[in-house]
């Protein structure tokens, strides 16, 4: 606007401007099979998000090992667990959600809250279940559901500052 012809002679004409997003959730999955990006690619990624008002960026790549299986149930390694905080940092600066995601079966609540509750340390207040490329009981829509309610109840209020859960059915 400031160099438009409208602004000619180092004045701007009256103006009101309406600016905001139609949609409430704007931003991008790294859930995908294959290299993970680097965490250079990330932080520059996250920046590119804030600058153009995306607000949300979901952790989920399923090549990460601390993050899918094999190790998913060990914590992240410090370095690991240093640069998710810098993601969560620079995300808060960016006014971008990070939200950590997992796959889960009913077996395993108890890893998942301990998994959740690492990633609540290390800054995350975000989280998604996803449902999606599993097999067994955790594919029973009754038994998601049950998980879904449980864990809203034990974690998501208990916490008081965890954002509602994304769930990917």
């Amino acid at each position: 606007l400031t160099e438009s012809p409208a602004a000619a002679g180092g004045k701007l004409p009256f103006v009101t401007v309406t600016d905001y997003p139609d949609l409430p959730l704007r931003g991008v999955v790294e859930g995908f099979y294959g290299t993970p990006w680097s965490h250079e690619v990330r932080l520059s990624l996250i920046d590119f998000y804030g600058r153009n008002k995306m607000n949300c960026y979901l952790y989920g790549p399923k090549d990460d090992p601390y993050h899918s299986c094999p190790n998913w149930r060990l914590p992240y390694p410090e370095q690991e667990a240093r640069q998710i905080r810098e993601l969560v940092e620079a995300c808060n600066r960016n006014r971008v959600d990070f939200v950590w995601a997992i796959k889960w079966n009913e077996e395993d609540y108890n890893n998942l809250v301990r998994k959740f509750e690492m990633m609540y340390d290390l800054g995350v207040r975000s989280f998604a279940i996803f449902f999606d490329d599993i097999s067994g009981e955790g594919t029973n829509p009754v038994k998601q559901t049950e998980l879904l309610n449980r864990l809203n109840e034990e974690f998501v209020r208990a916490k008081g500052d965890v954002a509602p859960l994304t769930v990917c059915p």
